[in-house]
This record gives structure tokens, C-alpha cells and sequence, in this order.
């Protein structure tokens, strides 16, 4: 699966995702982690890594999740001084500006999420 990231050009750059094993080490310390971008291992500058307990996640759950690491590559990678929770809100921002698409907090850990069906139905 591809989704693309606009350059400062305007042009677009093809987005990869793939299943990681920092992401799988992450979510072993954190269970609210199951992805992340901006990878540090080499040849995943351009990925959406994936832990595969993702697999185990709502379809909303997973497009909830999609999208919001979708507006972490819109929005950069932002400035090292900004606090976690800045970056996180600016990936939800960059997400709604957009496609339009405000993002949800659900469940016992807080797991992005987005009414697949409706997100489906959009023309």
C-alpha cells in the first residue's frame, strides 16, 4: 500500500508501509504504539512502519491510525524543540486541513480511530 507525500514542488512522493521490528519493540513497552514514521533504519525514510499487532485492531482502528501517521509526513518532521504532544496534534491538523477527516481518541488506550464505512463512502 502507497499513499504519497506532497514535496514543497507540489508533486507527490509514494509512501510505503511495511511491518518493523522497532515498531514490534515499541508496542511491547507501549501498547498504544503500533506504528511510527520517519524510521531511523535505513531505506524506511518513506515508510509507515508497522507493528504486526496491528493486525489484531479494528478497521477503524487501523485507517484512524493510517491517517494520522499520513499527517505526521504532511506536516514534516517538525522542529526537535516541539513537544510530543505538539507534533501529535499537528499530524491530526495536517490530516484535517487536508481531506477533512477529524480524528478520533477511542478505547482503553486512546487508539487513533476513524468510521472506516463513512471514510469509505466519501467522494
Amino acid at each position: 500500500m502507497a499513499f504519497a507525500r506532497r514535496r514543497r514542488s507540489g508533486k507527490f512522493k509514494k509512501l510505503k508501509h511495511s511491518f518493523c521490528k522497532l515498531a514490534d519493540e515499541a508496542h511491547a513497552v507501549d501498547p498504544r504504539l503500533y506504528s511510527h514514521t520517519f524510521c531511523p533504519q535505513p531505506g524506511r525514510e518513506h515508510t509507515v512502519c508497522w507493528a504486526r499487532a496491528m493486525t489484531e485492531l479494528t478497521d477503524d482502528q487501523v485507517a484512524g491510525i493510517c491517517l494520522h501517521e499520513l499527517g505526521h509526513y504532511m506536516a514534516g518532521p517538525g522542529d526537535p524543540e516541539e513537544s510530543e504532544y505538539d507534533a501529535e496534534k499537528a499530524a491530526d491538523v495536517a490530516v484535517f486541513l487536508e481531506f477533512g477527516v477529524e480524528m478520533a481518541y477511542k478505547g482503553d488506550n486512546l487508539i487513533q480511530s476513524v468510521d472506516y464505512r463513512k471514510l469509505m463512502r466519501r467522494k
